[in-house]
């Protein structure tokens, strides 16, 4: 009986036993070949997921911190928007006060020329005043130039002009009985005004010519200088209260206030004389040393500054 021959393929697929081993190892083979390509394909896609997933939370990351910066920029835009309307504001405010401090500027500028002009013409008028002063005092001196004024004379009851006349009268016959004829040159006598409640006053004698009343001061020095009695009270025949009486040319109101202003600078300062003449206050130092003619209280002050020697 005869077999078929049996073929190649079959004789492949029909190995014998020892190659069984081989046949399935060939097939594991190939089978993880599948497995691992297939898990490659399913690694892949698990990839992409993840892939998918981490793009999606990286944008919407991105997207939560553009918000959040457009959130800032949005209010850093409103502040500085706020900032620029303040900065307008100042600006607008600035603008207002330098307006108003240019304004106030011009005022004081013109109240400066205002009072410049004022200081001029107070120092124009100051200067016109100073020279009425001197007008006025030089008139009124020319006025007094023929009188004299007796200080500290008791009032008394009941007194006229001729109680007055016979005062001066009877004085001049205390400083000078010999020659009375001076005594008769009086043109007026009258008191001039004094506190209500005072007891003195002063008399005012005007004689009819310069030269009598030169002549008249000129003795009542002449007494004082050979210390003979004071002259007082009873001298003018008041005989009740006794007061010391002083006699001197009668002064304008500024050469009265030089006067006293000289006798004290006199006294500070070691001058030996001071007296009037014609209305004028002069100093001297010393005996023959040139007299100073005291014109204002300036020269005053400048003796005081110079030891006696005036400007």
């Amino acid at each position: 009986m005869q077999r078929s021959p049996i073929k190649k393929t079959e004789m492949t697929h029909s190995a014998s036993d020892t190659d069984i081993p081989n046949i399935f190892s060939k097939e594991s083979e190939k089978q993880s070949k599948r497995i691992s390509a297939k898990r490659l394909r399913m690694a892949d896609d698990d990839g992409l997921g993840h892939w998918s997933i981490f793009k999606d939370e990286i944008k919407e990351l991105i997207d939560a911190m553009v918000d959040k910066q457009n959130t800032r920029l949005d209010k850093l835009e409103k502040n500085i928007l706020v900032i620029k309307n303040q900065n307008d504001a100042i600006t607008n405010s600035n603008n207002d006060i330098k307006q108003s401090m240019d304004y106030v500027s011009e005022q004081i500028k013109d109240l400066q020329n205002k009072i410049s002009n004022l200081e001029g013409e107070k120092n124009t008028m100051t200067k016109q005043m100073d020279m009425i002063d001197v007008r006025i005092d030089n008139l009124e001196r020319i006025n007094k130039k023929s009188s004299i004024e007796i200080r500290n004379v008791p009032r008394r009851p009941k007194e006229g002009k001729k109680e007055l006349f016979n005062m001066i009268q009877k004085l001049y016959s205390v400083i000078d009985s010999q020659d009375m004829t001076d005594a008769y040159q009086l043109r007026d006598v009258y008191r001039l005004p004094s506190k209500p409640d005072s007891t003195t006053s002063t008399i005012v004698a005007e004689f009819s010519n310069t030269l009598a009343k030169d002549n008249f001061i000129q003795k009542v020095k002449k007494y004082s200088k050979n210390k003979y009695e004071q002259l007082n009270s009873k001298h003018l025949g008041i005989n009740d209260p006794k007061t010391f009486i002083y006699i001197s040319e009668h002064l304008t109101v500024k050469a009265t206030r030089l006067f006293y202003l000289a006798r004290d600078v006199a006294k500070t300062q070691g001058f030996d004389f001071c007296w009037t003449s014609n209305g004028r206050v002069f100093l001297r130092k010393k005996e023959n040393a040139p007299h100073i003619l005291v014109k204002d209280e300036e020269t005053l002050v400048s003796i005081k500054k110079n030891s006696g020697q005036p400007e």
